[in-house]
């Protein structure tokens, strides 16, 4: 693919050996495209952050091998941003993890007062 070939050649410079880049660069565009959906989506966010963040490092991490500041101050803004995203995902109201979030503490409180009720009533029949 045209994307992993532009990788080792950008990275050419890198003491990283190029078999190793080009197998990091494989997963790069599915990783990106399943963390991007999965964040748009608002499903699984902090998985989605945390695994975008340690692609971003790694990119980081070349771009800095190869001596290519341009690429790598671009990777650390990315990685800044995402960081900041992923502190700040559990106040995200609109999305499906916090959905999720309401729904479970719904069915919890309704667990916990049924419990209570079930309680009650072990009680009133042990005083009869």
């Amino acid at each position: 693919p045209a994307f992993i070939e532009r990788t080792a050649k950008t990275l050419e410079a890198s003491y990283i050996p190029e078999t190793l880049i080009r197998l990091g660069a494989y997963p790069v565009p599915i990783i990106e495209l399943v963390g991007g959906l999965l964040i748009i989506l608002g499903f699984s966010t902090r998985i989605a952050f945390i695994l975008t963040s340690t692609l971003m490092i790694m990119l980081a991490f070349g771009a800095t091998s190869a001596q290519k500041p341009e690429l790598a101050s671009s990777q650390l803004i990315y990685g800044i941003v995402l960081f900041i995203l992923l502190a700040t995902c559990r106040y995200n109201w609109y999305s499906i993890d916090s959905w999720l979030r309401r729904k479970q503490r719904q069915i919890h409180s309704i667990e916990k007062k049924s419990s209570v009720i079930a309680n009650d009533d072990k009680v009133c029949a042990s005083v009869f």
